[in-house]
Order: C-alpha cells, then sequence, then structure tokens
C-alpha cells in the first residue's frame, strides 16, 4: 500500500487529504486528489461572503430585488443550509448574514455596534426568506445576507469523502481546518486544547468512518475592556454568545451536520446531542457517555 497526501488553501483555511491505495492506483490516485482540490476551491470562491462577485455576494446584492442563478453545489449547500436552519428554531439560521458583517469580528478593531442597529440586524434574519426556484436563489428582503461560512466546510468534508469512497478508497482522512472525516481504519483524532497554542491536545478519539469538528471561542475573536467577543453569534440576542463553554466538539456521521449542532450546542448546552465533548472556560470539560468510550486524556491536560 501506498500513502499520498495533498495540501491547499480553500474555505479560508488549510486543508488536507492523506489517502491509501494499491500501488497500481498511483495514476488515478492523483487524478481524483487533482478534481477534488480544484472543485472544493471553485466552491470556496462561489461561497465566499465577503466577494460582492461569488455566488454568494450576488444573492445578497440583489436581496429584495431578484434572484440569482447558482451553481450545483452552492445550491445543495443553500438547501441544506434552509433545512438545519428549520429544524434547529433560530439557533442556526444561514441568513445570519447581516449580523456577520455588522460585528465582523476577524476585522474588528474594538467597536461594538449599537443595540439599535443590532435589532435592525435582527429582524433580517430568517431562513423563511430565502425562495428557491430551479437552480436560482433570492432572498425576499433588501439588505438581507445568506452566510455559509458556517457549513460550506462540513459540505466539502463529506463531499470530498464521498468522490474518495466512491472511486473505491477504503482508507483515507480528511482535515479541513480541524473538519475531520475518517475513511475505513480508525484513527486517533486530536482535540485541541483551547487554553494553549494550536496544535496542543487535551486528549484523542478513537473515530472510524466519521466525522469530528471542533468549534471554540478562541478561533476568533477580540477583546475589548478585557471582555472577549467571539465570532460565534447568538442569534437570538445578535450578539457574541456570552457563556462558560470555551470550545465544543460533536462526531456524527456528517461533518455538515457537526458544523451545524456545534452552534447549537453552543448556544444550548443542554441539547441532546449523543457525542459531544464540550470544554468550560475554567478548565472543566464534560462528554456525552458515548465519547467517553473512545476518548483518551492527554497527560499533559490539566
Amino acid at each position: 500500500m501506498r500513502q499520498k497526501e495533498v495540501t491547499f488553501m480553500a474555505l479560508g483555511t488549510v486543508n488536507k487529504i492523506q489517502v491509501r491505495y494499491p500501488d497500481q492506483d498511483e495514476e488515478m490516485i492523483g487524478d481524483v486528489l487533482d478534481m477534488i482540490v480544484e472543485r472544493v476551491t471553485k466552491i470556496s470562491e462561489n461561497c465566499n461572503f465577503y466577494d460582492e462577485h461569488s455566488e454568494v455576494g450576488l444573492i445578497n446584492y440583489y436581496a429584495g430585488e431578484k434572484k440569482v442563478k447558482v451553481s450545483y453545489d452552492t445550491l445543495k449547500i443553500i438547501q441544506k443550509g434552509k433545512e438545519y436552519s428549520l429544524k434547529t428554531n433560530g439557533l442556526f439560521d444561514i441568513t445570519a448574514g447581516v449580523l456577520t458583517k455588522l460585528w465582523d469580528i476577524n476585522h474588528n478593531d474594538g467597536h461594538i455596534p449599537s443595540r439599535l442597529k443590532i435589532f435592525k440586524a435582527k429582524r433580517l434574519v430568517n431562513v423563511k426568506d430565502i425562495y428557491i426556484e430551479g437552480t436560482s436563489v433570492g432572498l425576499k428582503r433588501k439588505g438581507q445576507m445568506i452566510d455559509l461560512g458556517s457549513i460550506a466546510k462540513g459540505y466539502c468534508v463529506d463531499l470530498t469523502k464521498e468522490i474518495l469512497v466512491s472511486e473505491g478508497i477504503k482508507e483515507a482522512i480528511i482535515n479541513y481546518g480541524g473538519s475531520v472525516v475518517t475513511i475505513g481504519k480508525s484513527y486517533r483524532i486530536g482535540i485541541q486544547n483551547p487554553f494553549k497554542k494550536q496544535g496542543e491536545i487535551i486528549g484523542v478519539l478513537d473515530i472510524q468512518d466519521q466525522a469530528v469538528v471542533t468549534s471554540g471561542n478562541y478561533e476568533h475573536f477580540f477583546v475589548k475592556n478585557k471582555k472577549r467577543y467571539s465570532h460565534l453569534l447568538d442569534l437570538r440576542k445578535g450578539r457574541p454568545v456570552d457563556n462558560n463553554i470555551a470550545s465544543v466538539t460533536l462526531v456524527a456521521d456528517s461533518a455538515l451536520e457537526a458544523d451545524v449542532y456545534t452552534t447549537v450546542v453552543f448556544m444550548n448546552t443542554s441539547s441532546s446531542y449523543a457525542s459531544k465533548l464540550v470544554i468550560l472556560n475554567d478548565g472543566r470539560y464534560y462528554m456525552s457517555d458515548h465519547l467517553r468510550k473512545v476518548f483518551h486524556k492527554a497527560d499533559i491536560y490539566e
């Protein structure tokens, strides 16, 4: 068996695919990986919230005016996003782009939006205002914005697994910016310690043919008056989540599903999601019974 790895930038992060395959499949594997990189890169471009010329950018630009024809993958992500938005009773909503833009956590130098601006932005968040006709997508009200940043990565992870399996790959690990999916044998997946530098873990999970997704308040944030404002937004309040959770890790059959429910668990810790690990700001953590069976604590975690 041979091993091949490809690393590329897309979706605003570093992405890695590692596959194991028989010697005779060398040429085929190279072609498949090239195809995946090209497709994921295109999805990243089409779903770029910050590019007004992307497919998502055009949907937002023409909100309240007309619908926009989109590619197959953008349509599928929006359809999935709408489905999960309706399921989660307002805890997750892909039309929260207006709040994403208002807070602009990635570029914020400490500015806190006024209560009035937050109130007005919240009124524009409603996934029911997305309308889809064939391969065209629109928003009913001017000022509304779709933001697929929370699920596009999960979609691409699932898509990559689907393509590899369809091509006969029996062993692989896909890691797109910390959203991980495995194929075949059991892999040990490290869980980031939210209080340490990147790469230092609290422990590992033994995972086979599943997805592992972690979301944390340490990933993107700004600090003002000693208070941290995270990129994770509580849509009920129109503000960054303000609780005692440092990170949430979920294990699921789908990376996209895990993307959605890490957000839900962050805002509702009583969520009965079956496979979760929640780390609190004081260093304590708790996990579901299912994960206790496959979790191994790192000796260095105190």
